[in-house]
């Protein structure tokens, strides 16, 4: 697959001309994406992101050149003999930004695609079970309460510490109110009811 895009990259530059100014302008953003995939997964998929940038972007940017062509200038520059010349310049147009910047954007995608991910960082999940997870919480409620520990139902992270111990031999552990709670209580939906 890396020899076909590199085959088609060496046409294209073979042609000359308008292409090869297209090539060089894409091969800066090509490095870049190939940089960005190799910190992201290393040099295989750094390789493989710029080289696909490069294919992507290269026939979109050129056929945008040919048919949107940007502002026509002069630029000063120096030649060999070190001597400050006038040279014609074409910026790019903003349609041709745009397909550059959206062919760049789409081409990790594209690159996933063919490689079916395999290039992504894979991550392995954990097994935990909820007792070595309702453990760990435990210590860490324990950590910032300064060592105190707390009374709580049992496979659950439920506080009964301060209620009767009746509520602990419960099937669900609940909340017991206070008789005057209870008391307030009945009197308000009363109210409600008449």
């Amino acid at each position: 697959m890396l020899g076909d895009i590199a085959k088609l990259a060496g046409k294209y530059l073979r042609k000359g001309g308008t292409i090869r100014e297209v090539a060089a302008d894409v091969a800066i953003q090509s490095g870049i994406s190939g940089l960005m995939g190799t910190i992201a997964a290393g040099p295989g998929a750094g390789l493989a992101y710029g080289l696909g940038d490069f294919a992507t972007n290269l026939p979109l940017v050129a056929l945008s050149r040919k048919y949107f062509k940007g502002p026509k200038g002069t630029i000063e520059v120096k030649n060999a003999e070190n001597k400050i010349i006038s040279k014609p310049y074409t910026a790019p147009s903003r349609v041709e930004q745009g397909v550059n910047l959206g062919a760049s954007m789409l081409s990790p995608l594209a690159v996933d695609m063919v490689t079916g991910g395999r290039l992504l960082p894979q991550v392995e999940p954990t097994n935990v079970s909820q007792a070595q997870q309702l453990y760990q919480q435990g210590v860490q409620f324990q950590e910032l309460n300064h060592g105190a520990t707390q009374a709580l139902a049992q496979g659950t992270r439920f506080q009964v510490q301060g209620l009767p111990d009746r509520v602990t031999n419960m099937p669900v552990p609940g909340i017991e109110l206070l008789p005057e709670q209870q008391r307030y209580l009945t009197q308000q939906m009363s109210h409600l009811q008449a």
